[in-house]
């Protein structure tokens, strides 16, 4: 009598730690790694100990690269790009310079009919 999925054969030590070696050596952080072993982080780390893995490059402490500030080429060049792909409506709404006419009304709360009134 055997549960559903428990017909595959047991894995062996060198075939699990052979799987962990090369997830290990992978770009994957510990975390990833330790999921699709389906184990902890902790669990992992004890593991790589107690098999003496070598150690991880520490991707988190590479040298962050300089921002470096674009020339006016290259502003240039972005912006024909950002306007090539503008929609006709809104290069009309955005070139036009031109702008709607709008009304300013102002209104005072009339507190004996609860109401507000418009001044002229």
């Amino acid at each position: 009598m055997s549960a559903v999925g428990t017909d595959l054969p047991p894995r062996s030590k060198q075939l699990i730690l052979l799987e962990v070696l090369t997830l290990w050596h992978s770009n994957l952080s510990i975390s990833r790694i330790a999921k699709k072993l389906h184990i902890t982080r902790e669990r992992l780390r004890e593991y790589a100990a107690l098999n003496k893995f070598p150690p991880r490059p520490d991707t988190a402490k590479k040298a962050p690269q300089k921002e470096v500030d674009p020339t006016p080429e290259e502003i240039q060049i972005r912006a024909a790009e950002i306007r090539a792909r503008r929609t006709p409506e809104e290069n009309r709404r955005l070139s036009g310079g031109r702008y709607r006419r709008v009304e300013i009304r102002q209104y005072a709360f009339d507190g004996r009919n609860n109401s507000f009134m418009e001044i002229s």
